[in-house]
């Protein structure tokens, strides 16, 4: 059995395998080990991306994401998010399903709606990304049935849209 390592952001307080301060060899060391065991599970349907536990990666960091085989990085979308490094392309969420200082479960379809309604709009005025792919954050320990019953709905519902669709996540690494 192999044991996490879970550090703490001593700015914030809050858990992050990737805090600011951490050694560079070794943060280089765990992306490397961590996409070699992806490979290893799953071959080519492996995607070169990179989530960070808690959405935490400090900045400094940046950099060796192209030395690990990353291609992408996967976090909660932020107005103060670094600009990242040639050839490793941004693959945010913006809405996350969970309400976690409640009960953990579904945080409803109207708060999530809201969520994904707020972000098209910010695109459509001018004040969002209108290239980025809207991202919906799930978390497979914690789906309960509300979760997965909206998101079928919502597929359901960009599937039948004449103006909307669904990207792939490969997709997303090429532009």
């Amino acid at each position: 059995m192999q044991t996490k390592v879970v550090l703490v952001d001593l700015g914030s307080g809050k858990k992050s395998e990737f805090p600011a301060g951490r050694s560079a060899t070794a943060a280089a060391a765990d992306l490397a080990a961590g996409q070699a065991r992806l490979r290893a599970l799953f071959g080519p349907r492996a995607l070169p991306v990179f989530v960070p536990p808690w959405n935490r990666f400090a900045a400094e960091f940046l950099p060796l994401l192209e030395a690990a085989g990353i291609a992408g990085l996967s976090s909660m979308a932020s107005p103060e998010a670094p600009t990242l490094p040639r050839g490793i392309a941004r693959i945010d969420v913006h809405v996350d399903l969970v309400a976690w200082k409640q009960d953990r479960g579904f945080i409803g379809a109207p708060a999530a709606l809201a969520g994904l309604i707020g972000e098209l709009q910010a695109r459509r005025f001018g004040t969002g990304d209108s290239v980025a792919a809207t991202g919906i954050l799930t978390h497979h320990l914690v789906m309960d049935r509300a979760t997965a019953g909206f998101l079928d709905r919502l597929i359901a519902l960009v599937d039948g849209h004449g103006a909307a669709r669904w990207a792939a996540v490969a997709e997303r690494l090429t532009q």
